[in-house]
């Protein structure tokens, strides 16, 4: 968190290997070609992270949320971040939630991009889509739940109520 309070646009900040009990609350916008970037190394572990600027890049995380907590929380005010290549598990509430409120989707972030994550073990909601314009590519969703269509209900592998988003490649196994 500490390096998150600091950071500004174009800062990169690289994390050792290592279990860092914390939700990571992002502090401060980047711009399109200046991102603010948390780039994990060897998949240093935390609970969490709180996109709730915009133009935030997270990167290389083992994230393991809390029994309170969502794992990548966008809130509704999180755009054009990039969430890639972590590796999301044993989560015991919400892994992914891009927005807050179902019945008012143009009230939430938008244009951001999931992309090369793999998804374990979420044991509520593996990922509630809220907004517009955001791109799930190339996940790997293991040992979640199934799909069911109902917004708000637990045991969700995806839940959407968000306009214009894409879907592409994305891989789930073992569902429970």
């Amino acid at each position: 968190q500490h390096a998150a309070n600091t950071m500004v646009s174009g800062d990169s900040v690289i994390v050792a290997s290592g279990t860092y009990p914390e939700i990571v609350h992002t502090m401060a916008n980047g711009t399109g070609g200046n991102y603010i970037t948390f780039l994990g190394t060897s998949l240093p572990i935390v609970h969490g992270f709180y996109l709730t600027n915009s133009f935030n890049n997270v990167n290389g995380f083992s994230i393991r949320g809390t029994n309170s907590t969502i794992a990548v929380n966008f809130g509704t005010t999180g755009n054009n971040c990039i969430v890639q290549s972590n590796r999301v598990e044993r989560t015991p509430h919400d892994v992914v939630q891009l927005g807050m409120d179902y019945s008012n989707p143009l009230v939430a972030p938008s244009n951001n991009t999931i992309h090369a994550n793999r998804f374990l073990d979420a044991s509520v909601n593996c990922m509630n889509l809220i907004g517009t314009s955001h791109t799930v590519s190339s996940n790997w969703f293991e040992k979640t739940a199934l799909l069911d269509p109902s917004p708000g209900s637990d045991g969700d592998l995806l839940t959407i109520a968000a306009n214009n988003c894409r879907f592409i490649y994305n891989y789930a196994t073992n569902w429970s």
